[in-house]
């Protein structure tokens, strides 16, 4: 009987320091799951490189800094804009705000900023709504 009781103790002192291990390990994954996947996730320096694409007439590039700055730089036969701003990584898109928009007509160089519309209109030559 004495040795029975032992064995039970035993047992019991195993089955208590199970279950606290197995708290132990289920406390451990729940904190560092979010902690894991949020290093899975991607972020802004993830993307960070130059992309391009070019046609018969122009082509344009844009460039992702690691630091969560952008340039965007298109040019055709007739004329060159250029964006620049910041861009974050948020559900899965790329989200980009525009701090400076400019172009220049190929004939004068003359710099143009592409933010104010009447200077739009006039780049692109649109017609007037009035």
């Amino acid at each position: 009987m004495k040795e029975f009781s032992k064995r039970k103790e035993q047992f019991l002192a195993t089955a208590r320091t199970g279950k606290s291990s197995v708290l132990a390990c289920i406390v451990f994954v729940i904190f560092a799951m979010p902690a894991y996947s949020q290093s899975l996730s991607p972020g802004a320096h993830d993307f960070s490189g130059k992309y391009s694409s070019w046609w018969q007439f122009g082509g344009g590039s844009i460039t992702l800094e690691a630091d969560g700055t952008f340039r965007n730089d298109s040019g055709s036969c007739t004329f060159t804009t250029q964006e620049s701003g910041t861009y974050i990584f948020s559900q899965g898109t790329l989200h980009f705000k525009i701090l400076k928009y400019t172009g220049k007509q190929n004939g004068d160089g003359k710099e143009v900023d592409l933010s104010d519309p009447k200077s739009r209109r006039e780049f692109f030559h649109y017609a007037d709504d009035d």
